[in-house]
């Protein structure tokens, strides 16, 4: 079963979409288990996302949120998505062993 990815920016329009599309990128390349969608930030505590994404300056402004907050630093950088991502789903593995 796919988690809940949700990518978030402070007013839901440019910085979000061009996330949304590089880690939309990652997850059909990487065949990773998330369904990704996106909204604006105020929107993130009642999305029942499994983990939220956002840029770096914004992803420490929500930690009212009952989900995994990911920060990135360079939205356009696939490689730090990816990585960011397969980090969260080895910490969830851990988590259930």
């Amino acid at each position: 079963m796919n988690e809940k990815l949700l990518v978030v920016c402070g007013t839901g329009m440019g910085s979000s979409m061009i996330l949304k599309m590089m880690v939309d990128q990652v997850v059909g390349a990487q065949k990773l288990p998330f369904d990704v969608s996106s909204d604006l930030a105020s929107g993130a505590r009642s999305s029942g996302a499994d983990v939220i994404v956002a840029g770096l300056d914004l992803a420490p402004t929500l930690t009212n949120v009952p989900a995994t907050v990911i920060g990135i630093k360079n939205i356009l950088d696939k490689a730090e998505i990816a990585s960011a991502l397969e980090e969260y789903l080895a910490s969830k593995n851990d988590g259930e062993d």
